[in-house]
C-alpha cells in the first residue's frame, strides 16, 4: 500500500482539514476510475466534494498551507487525538483500558460520539501539556463533566474516584460520603490506614472533646 493510500485511511467523519470538515465518505467516478471521496462542509457553510487522496496529502486548494501531514490543522490535531482516544476507551473492547471505561458503563454523549466538530466546539483546542479528564469519574464524557487537566490533576481525580463495594452496591468514595453524611476525607484516611470496606463505611465517627473535630 502506497503512502497516499495509507493517509486516505486516516480520513474520518468529523476530521477538520483547514476550512473543511468531513461530513461523509464515499466513492465517485472520477474520469475512468472509481475513487474515494470526502463530502465536506466549508467554514462558509458551502458543501464540497473532494478526492480523498487529495484531502489526505493537503493537495486540496486552500488547505495545503494550514494542515499537517495527516490533513488535520496543527491546532486541532491534539483535540482530535483526545477525541479518538476517548471513543476507543469507551467502545473498543481491545483497548488496554477498556475495562475501566466502556467495560464499566462509561459512554460518550451522542453529540460528541457522532461529531468531532461538536466536541471541538464544546471543549476547544487542547492546551499544551493537558489531557481530557472527567470531573465526576462515575459519569461519562459529556459537556459539563469534562475539562482539560494536568496529569497531576487527573491522578488526584482518579484517587477521589476510588470505588467501594458494600452490601452488593458499588459507589465512589465521594458518593458514599454523601450517602452517609460524612466528610470524604475521613473515608479516604481510613482506606489509607488499611481499614476494611465494612469498617470504613460503618464505624461511627468519634469527636475529640476539646476540639469537636471528628476522628477516625
Amino acid at each position: 500500500m502506497g503512502k497516499r493510500n495509507k493517509l486516505i485511511g486516516t480520513i474520518q467523519v468529523g476530521n477538520v482539514y483547514g476550512e473543511l470538515t468531513v461530513e461523509a465518505i464515499g466513492k465517485r467516478q472520477v474520469g475512468k476510475r472509481i475513487r474515494p471521496v470526502a463530502y465536506c462542509r466549508h467554514s462558509d457553510g458551502s458543501k464540497k466534494c473532494v478526492r480523498a487522496d487529495h484531502l489526505a496529502v493537503g493537495a486540496t486548494r486552500g488547505i495545503k498551507s494550514s494542515t499537517g501531514r495527516n490533513g488535520l490543522t496543527q491546532v486541532h490535531r491534539g483535540s482530535h487525538s483526545s477525541w479518538q482516544h476517548m471513543l476507543d476507551r469507551c467502545y473498543n473492547d481491545k483497548h488496554p483500558h477498556f475495562r475501566y471505561y466502556g467495560g464499566r458503563g462509561i459512554v460518550v454523549c451522542d453529540r460528541w460520539k457522532e461529531s468531532f466538530t461538536a466536541f471541538l466546539e464544546d471543549m476547544g483546542d487542547r492546551p499544551n501539556g493537558l489531557t481530557l479528564d472527567r470531573i465526576d469519574t462515575d459519569k461519562g464524557y459529556e459537556p459539563g463533566n469534562c475539562r482539560w487537566a494536568t496529569y497531576q490533576e487527573q491522578n488526584r481525580n482518579k484517587t477521589n474516584g476510588t470505588r467501594l463495594t458494600f452490601n452488593g452496591e458499588t459507589l465512589s468514595v465521594t458518593n458514599w460520603a454523601e450517602r452517609l453524611g460524612v466528610d470524604r476525607a475521613t473515608l479516604f484516611s481510613r482506606i489509607q490506614l488499611g481499614w476494611s470496606v465494612e469498617d470504613t463505611l460503618t464505624k461511627p465517627i468519634r469527636l475529640r472533646r476539646w476540639a469537636k473535630k471528628p476522628i477516625s
